[in-house]
């Protein structure tokens, strides 16, 4: 006879564990003062760590853009007999794949991420002019682009996040990130493009986040050190 450890009943078929609750039977009968003096040590699975996840992500990451690259190759290969607009693709997926391998690994170093997508996207302009005979828009315009958009971001980064000011304040800087940008923006193709340097529509964007700008720092600087706001707005 087997006996459950678990259930207490005797099991008289041949079989190795309990057909009620599925636990390894054992030869010695369950005493009735104790009636479960055996535990038997169930296997239990351990929560995946994040370093294993983010394993598994990188080389599903990985292995997409390569079967991409490795199709596309072959494509142009059996059409032209070269390699010609497969570098397109090729440089884009690579790309790709590089700044998502960044925000998989330095999501929690946003200044980090950005700087180094910033950089990696610097290349892709690069070699891209490179492909198109060596054209110097990479430098002139893209690479302006990009300093601007990564010196922006971490000016707000540090004005905002790191020094936990007040949510007033933070919205205004951020609005005065987005102005910069657009007559940043207007001024870099303006140069490029050989025309006048007067803002047009940088200067229209400007002009209606201004106000909104204003009143925030309002708010931060004068109303909340005469008006409790978060007895206001929970009323």
């Amino acid at each position: 006879m087997a006996y459950c450890p678990e259930c207490g009943i005797e099991v008289s078929t041949p079989r190795a564990d309990c057909p009620l609750c599925g636990a390894a039977l054992q030869d010695q009968p369950v005493d009735a003062a104790t009636p479960f003096p055996v535990t038997v040590q169930r296997t239990r699975h351990e929560p995946y760590r994040w370093v294993d996840i983010r394993r598994i992500l990188f080389t599903g990451l990985s292995l997409l853009p390569t079967l991409g690259i490795v199709s596309v190759l072959a494509v142009n290969l059996l059409q032209n007999g070269s390699v010609h607009w497969a570098r397109y693709a090729v440089l884009s997926l690579v790309t790709g794949w590089a700044v998502l391998a960044l925000a998989l690994y330095q999501f929690r170093r946003p200044l980090k991420l950005v700087w180094a997508s910033a950089g990696v996207l610097a290349v892709f302009c690069f070699l891209l002019a490179l492909f198109n005979g060596g054209q110097c828009w990479w430098l002139t315009l893209a690479l302006p682009i990009l300093l601007t958009v990564a010196v922006l971001f971490h000016w707000v980064w540090r004005c905002t996040y790191v020094r936990r000011v007040h949510w007033a304040l933070g919205s205004a800087v951020i609005l005065a990130a987005v102005m910069a940008l657009c007559l940043a923006l207007e001024f870099i193709i303006a140069l490029n493009l050989d025309q006048d340097l007067a803002p047009t529509w940088s200067g229209i964007v400007c002009l209606v986040l201004a106000p909104p700008s204003l009143f925030l720092l309002y708010v931060r600087y004068r109303l909340s050190k005469k008006v409790d706001l978060g007895k206001l707005f929970h009323r």
